[in-house]
């Protein structure tokens, strides 16, 4: 197959431009032509071929991103067309604000668009309460027009794309009580951990005995839910609780928060901040336990990387979370500290209980033991099975 990928982020930052990059490598080394429509002067090499049509100031000024990269694609479609020779047989697209663009080129060559919800998006929205405002008087203004762009995005994508890949069934089903059309295009693929940034990764001999090091590796911010987890450490203490440690790995919006609190508290002897490091798997592999306490999660990278080297991991019951550890002992409620430092103070306190969540994580670790290039392979292969010579006539 010859597969066009509209991929104009400037830099690979996301789980989900992890992902892309990924998913391109592989299906360039089982022999399929995968050439990307990205910025010029990106800093990154993608597998395949690249055709840098997209400006590289294409995210500033008052224009939203998704319309530049719309009319860069029909501007630089004689430039593609040169490129690539014959039309290609798929538009591949990680990202809604790549969408449009992605639609363009289906448009432009007729055929189909396979489109990867990477984030649910308006469930966030729904659940998670949108973004806070400076203004109290146009912030409910704001939320609504907000709340209204991201269902007409949704619906954009749900009607407009040939293939729709999900992640988890929660995801595809939650997106079809608003939109119930995308379930005749749907496809569930997720993720799994045969990825080559976990090459040549060791992972544990055995699982830890007792529960003494925790891990919390992620972006310090307030969708992943640390405003509860240096509170519920906090609590711990105060219960008495002092023989473990937490390690912290990553930055974000509420660091200098996050640090100050734990000052404050006094918690200096049991927290370290390490900020950003190079290869963070060799803390992951040398915890007790990863702790989880995002409010909201589709499918976090961290859970999989846990399970690959073997590490127990504990989460909290954001959709995701719960979709991808399933069982009641490795789940505890978003948003509740003092629920945390319950669950935390149990593993800590009662070895039996700690040793029942390691042979839970590690019977969820086969479930992500899949080649998973071959499963993309096969949907995008299916979908030109049926659409054989697809038309966009209204994009």
């Amino acid at each position: 197959m010859t597969i066009v990928g509209v991929f104009p982020a400037p830099e690979l930052r996301t789980g989900g431009h992890k992902r892309y990059a990924e998913l391109s490598r592989q299906l360039v080394a089982r022999g399929h032509r995968v050439v990307h429509i990205v910025r010029a002067g990106t800093n990154f090499s993608l597998a395949g071929e690249s055709i840098p049509v997209i400006s590289p100031y294409a995210g500033r000024g008052i224009t939203p991103e998704w319309l530049k990269f719309g009319r860069a694609v029909r501007r630089g479609r004689a430039t593609i067309e040169h490129r690539l020779g014959d039309a290609p047989d798929a538009v591949l697209t990680f990202g809604e604000t790549n969408f449009y663009a992605a639609r363009v080129l289906g448009s432009a060559f007729g055929v189909p668009v396979v489109f990867a919800l990477r984030s649910n998006f308006v469930d966030e929205y729904l659940q998670f309460g949108g973004v806070r405002y400076r203004v109290p008087l146009f912030r409910g203004l704001q939320r609504r027009i907000l709340g209204w762009w991201k269902h007409r995005l949704e619906r954009w994508f749900a009607d407009g794309a040939d293939l729709v890949v999900f992640q988890t069934e929660y995801d595809r089903d939650n997106v079809a009580e608003r939109a119930p059309g995308v379930l005749d295009r749907a496809v569930v693929i997720p993720n799994s951990f045969r990825v080559s940034w976990l090459d040549g990764i060791p992972t544990r001999s055995g699982p830890p005995t007792r529960l003494r090091s925790l891990l919390y590796l992620g972006n310090l911010g307030e969708r992943k839910g640390v405003q509860y987890l240096f509170p519920a450490i906090a609590e711990l203490v105060h219960r008495g609780v002092r023989d473990f440690h937490l390690d912290v790995i990553g930055f974000g919006g509420l660091e200098e928060w996050a640090r100050e609190y734990v000052t404050g508290a006094g918690l200096d002897d049991v927290v370290t901040f390490h900020g950003r490091i190079d290869r963070p798997l060799s803390q992951v592999a040398g915890a007790d336990l990863l702790v989880i306490p995002s409010l909201y999660d589709s499918f976090p990278n961290t859970v999989l990387e846990a399970l690959y080297v073997g590490t127990p991991v504990i989460g909290s019951d954001a959709a995701g979370i719960r979709t991808m550890l399933r069982h009641e002992e490795l789940l505890f409620p978003r948003g509740d500290a003092t629920a945390l430092a319950d669950r935390l103070q149990t593993l800590i306190d009662d070895p039996e209980a700690f040793r029942r969540v390691c042979t839970l994580a590690a019977d969820r670790r086969e479930t992500f033991d899949f080649d998973w290039a071959e499963r993309w392979e096969q949907a995008i292969a299916q979908l030109l099975s049926r659409n054989p010579n697809t038309d966009h006539t209204n994009s």
